[in-house]
Protein backbone atom coordinates (compact mmCIF):
# COMPACT_ATOMS: atom_id res chain seq x y z
CA UNK A 1 0.00 0.00 0.00
CA UNK A 2 1.14 3.52 -0.70
CA UNK A 3 1.28 6.07 2.11
CA UNK A 4 0.29 9.59 1.17
CA UNK A 5 -0.40 12.88 2.98
CA UNK A 6 -3.43 13.62 5.15
CA UNK A 7 -5.05 15.84 2.56
CA UNK A 8 -6.33 14.06 -0.50
CA UNK A 9 -6.40 15.74 -3.88
CA UNK A 10 -8.78 14.45 -6.48
CA UNK A 11 -9.29 15.48 -10.04
CA UNK A 12 -12.67 17.03 -10.73
CA UNK A 13 -13.97 18.50 -14.01
CA UNK A 14 -13.26 22.09 -12.93
CA UNK A 15 -9.84 21.53 -11.37
CA UNK A 16 -8.55 20.15 -8.09
CA UNK A 17 -10.50 19.79 -4.86
CA UNK A 18 -8.91 19.05 -1.53
CA UNK A 19 -10.69 16.89 1.01
CA UNK A 20 -9.69 17.16 4.66
CA UNK A 21 -9.79 13.91 6.58
CA UNK A 22 -11.75 13.27 9.76
CA UNK A 23 -10.48 11.42 12.80
CA UNK A 24 -12.02 9.22 15.50
CA UNK A 25 -14.08 6.06 15.03
CA UNK A 26 -13.71 3.03 12.78
CA UNK A 27 -15.65 4.48 9.86
CA UNK A 28 -14.60 5.19 6.32
CA UNK A 29 -13.45 8.82 6.47
CA UNK A 30 -12.51 9.85 3.00
CA UNK A 31 -13.29 7.78 -0.05
CA UNK A 32 -12.23 9.39 -3.28
CA UNK A 33 -11.57 8.12 -6.75
CA UNK A 34 -9.35 10.08 -9.08
CA UNK A 35 -10.66 10.14 -12.64
CA UNK A 36 -7.67 8.33 -14.15
CA UNK A 37 -6.49 6.51 -11.03
CA UNK A 38 -6.50 2.75 -10.54
CA UNK A 39 -6.68 3.10 -6.74
CA UNK A 40 -9.22 4.27 -4.21
CA UNK A 41 -8.01 6.17 -1.16
CA UNK A 42 -9.28 6.08 2.41
CA UNK A 43 -7.78 7.86 5.35
CA UNK A 44 -7.30 7.13 9.04
CA UNK A 45 -5.31 9.20 11.52
CA UNK A 46 -3.64 11.38 8.90
CA UNK A 47 -2.32 8.48 6.81
CA UNK A 48 -3.83 7.59 3.46
CA UNK A 49 -3.77 4.11 1.99
CA UNK A 50 -4.33 3.04 -1.62
CA UNK A 51 -5.29 -0.42 -2.76
CA UNK A 52 -5.80 -1.73 -6.30
CA UNK A 53 -5.99 -5.50 -6.72
CA UNK A 54 -6.36 -8.22 -9.31
CA UNK A 55 -9.22 -10.75 -9.33
CA UNK A 56 -7.63 -14.15 -8.64
CA UNK A 57 -9.93 -17.10 -9.37
CA UNK A 58 -9.43 -20.57 -10.83
CA UNK A 59 -11.35 -20.49 -14.10
CA UNK A 60 -14.55 -18.65 -13.24
CA UNK A 61 -15.63 -15.05 -12.85
CA UNK A 62 -15.97 -13.59 -9.34
CA UNK A 63 -19.44 -12.94 -7.92
CA UNK A 64 -20.00 -9.42 -6.60
CA UNK A 65 -22.60 -9.18 -3.85
CA UNK A 66 -24.79 -6.39 -2.54
CA UNK A 67 -23.63 -7.26 1.02
CA UNK A 68 -20.97 -9.63 2.42
CA UNK A 69 -21.63 -13.36 2.89
CA UNK A 70 -25.20 -13.90 1.71
CA UNK A 71 -26.03 -10.68 -0.15
CA UNK A 72 -27.66 -10.94 -3.55
CA UNK A 73 -25.29 -11.34 -6.51
CA UNK A 74 -25.33 -8.06 -8.45
CA UNK A 75 -22.71 -8.89 -11.08
CA UNK A 76 -19.46 -10.65 -11.88
CA UNK A 77 -15.85 -9.54 -12.26
CA UNK A 78 -13.65 -11.25 -14.85
CA UNK A 79 -10.71 -13.39 -13.75
CA UNK A 80 -7.58 -11.24 -13.90
CA UNK A 81 -9.59 -8.01 -13.91
CA UNK A 82 -8.37 -5.02 -11.89
CA UNK A 83 -10.51 -3.64 -9.08
CA UNK A 84 -10.32 -0.69 -6.74
CA UNK A 85 -10.66 -1.65 -3.07
CA UNK A 86 -12.78 0.92 -1.26
CA UNK A 87 -12.70 -0.72 2.16
CA UNK A 88 -12.00 -4.05 3.84
CA UNK A 89 -13.95 -5.66 6.68
CA UNK A 90 -13.27 -8.78 8.72
CA UNK A 91 -15.81 -11.00 10.47
CA UNK A 92 -14.27 -12.00 13.81
CA UNK A 93 -14.99 -13.74 17.07
CA UNK A 94 -13.33 -12.76 20.33
CA UNK A 95 -13.74 -13.09 24.07
CA UNK A 96 -13.61 -10.09 26.37
CA UNK A 97 -14.21 -10.46 30.12
CA UNK A 98 -15.61 -13.97 29.55
CA UNK A 99 -18.12 -12.62 27.05
CA UNK A 100 -17.96 -13.91 23.50
CA UNK A 101 -18.67 -11.53 20.64
CA UNK A 102 -18.93 -12.29 16.92
CA UNK A 103 -19.30 -9.54 14.35
CA UNK A 104 -17.57 -7.25 11.86
CA UNK A 105 -14.61 -4.90 12.35
CA UNK A 106 -12.82 -2.60 9.93
CA UNK A 107 -9.79 -4.55 8.71
CA UNK A 108 -7.43 -1.60 9.11
CA UNK A 109 -7.74 -1.96 12.91
CA UNK A 110 -6.29 -5.49 12.97
CA UNK A 111 -2.60 -6.28 12.69
CA UNK A 112 -1.17 -9.17 10.67
CA UNK A 113 -1.28 -11.54 13.66
CA UNK A 114 -4.98 -10.93 14.40
CA UNK A 115 -4.69 -8.48 17.30
CA UNK A 116 -6.73 -5.29 17.65
CA UNK A 117 -4.43 -2.38 16.81
CA UNK A 118 -6.05 0.93 17.70
CA UNK A 119 -4.39 3.99 19.16
CA UNK A 120 -6.49 4.69 22.25
CA UNK A 121 -10.12 3.85 21.56
CA UNK A 122 -11.79 0.48 21.84
CA UNK A 123 -12.69 -1.13 18.51
CA UNK A 124 -16.39 -1.28 17.67
CA UNK A 125 -17.70 -4.72 16.68
CA UNK A 126 -20.71 -4.34 14.38
CA UNK A 127 -23.57 -6.50 13.14
CA UNK A 128 -22.63 -5.61 9.55
CA UNK A 129 -19.82 -3.70 7.80
CA UNK A 130 -19.91 0.10 7.63
CA UNK A 131 -23.13 1.12 9.37
CA UNK A 132 -24.11 -2.01 11.33
CA UNK A 133 -25.18 -1.61 14.95
CA UNK A 134 -22.39 -1.75 17.53
CA UNK A 135 -22.70 -5.03 19.48
CA UNK A 136 -19.47 -4.86 21.45
CA UNK A 137 -16.12 -3.16 21.92
CA UNK A 138 -12.67 -4.73 21.88
CA UNK A 139 -9.75 -3.15 23.77
CA UNK A 140 -6.47 -2.53 21.98
CA UNK A 141 -4.37 -5.71 21.95
CA UNK A 142 -7.31 -8.15 22.03
CA UNK A 143 -6.63 -11.35 20.06
CA UNK A 144 -9.40 -12.16 17.57
CA UNK A 145 -10.24 -15.22 15.51
CA UNK A 146 -10.70 -14.26 11.85
CA UNK A 147 -13.80 -15.89 10.36
CA UNK A 148 -14.09 -14.09 7.01
CA UNK A 149 -12.53 -11.17 5.11
CA UNK A 150 -14.53 -9.09 2.65
CA UNK A 151 -13.68 -6.12 0.45
CA UNK A 152 -15.91 -3.42 -0.96
CA UNK A 153 -14.67 -3.04 -4.54
CA UNK A 154 -15.43 -1.24 -7.77
CA UNK A 155 -14.32 -2.24 -11.23
CA UNK A 156 -15.48 -3.32 -14.68
CA UNK A 157 -17.87 -6.25 -14.81
CA UNK A 158 -17.74 -9.06 -17.37
CA UNK A 159 -19.77 -6.90 -19.78
CA UNK A 160 -17.44 -3.90 -19.47
CA UNK A 161 -19.79 -1.77 -17.33
CA UNK A 162 -18.96 -0.28 -13.91
CA UNK A 163 -19.77 -2.45 -10.90
CA UNK A 164 -19.48 -1.78 -7.17
CA UNK A 165 -20.15 -4.25 -4.35
CA UNK A 166 -18.63 -6.83 -1.98
CA UNK A 167 -16.31 -9.76 -2.72
CA UNK A 168 -14.47 -12.25 -0.55
CA UNK A 169 -10.95 -10.89 -0.03
CA UNK A 170 -9.65 -14.44 -0.60
CA UNK A 171 -10.05 -13.79 -4.34
CA UNK A 172 -8.00 -10.59 -4.48
CA UNK A 173 -4.25 -10.52 -5.03
CA UNK A 174 -1.32 -8.54 -6.37
CA UNK A 175 -2.46 -5.48 -4.43
CA UNK A 176 -0.39 -2.32 -4.31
Amino acid sequence: MKLQLALLSILVPTGFAVLATAFGTDRLFANTLAADSAAVDYSYHRITYSDACEVITDETNLNVRKAPLTGAIIGRLPKGGKVNVNDRWTRISASVNRRSVTGWVADRFLDAEGYVATEEDNLNVRTAPLNGSVIGKLPNGTKVKVLDKWANVSGKDTGGGRLSGWVSADFLGNCN
